[in-house]
């Protein structure tokens, strides 16, 4: 079963923040386009398998570390 995935405010903004430093770092898009990628394909993977990942301290949130970013 498929669950939509719920994304706090502060989790779009980190999202678009880490996108953002990759692209001034680099001169370029492509680290960033591979990165959102990656960030999607785990997205995915969360909504197949809702509990996949480690569980938090706050109630109904799991985290999925990908990389370096979770």
């Amino acid at each position: 079963m498929v669950k939509q995935i719920k994304w706090t405010i502060q989790a779009k903004v980190d999202r678009v923040n880490i996108l953002d430093f990759f692209i001034k770092r680099n001169q370029s898009t492509t680290y960033s386009q591979k990165l959102n990628r990656i960030f999607i394909k785990e997205i995915n993977l969360i909504s197949l398998h809702p509990n996949i990942g480690k569980k938090s301290t706050s109630l109904n949130i799991r985290v999925k570390i990908s990389g370096n970013y979770y």
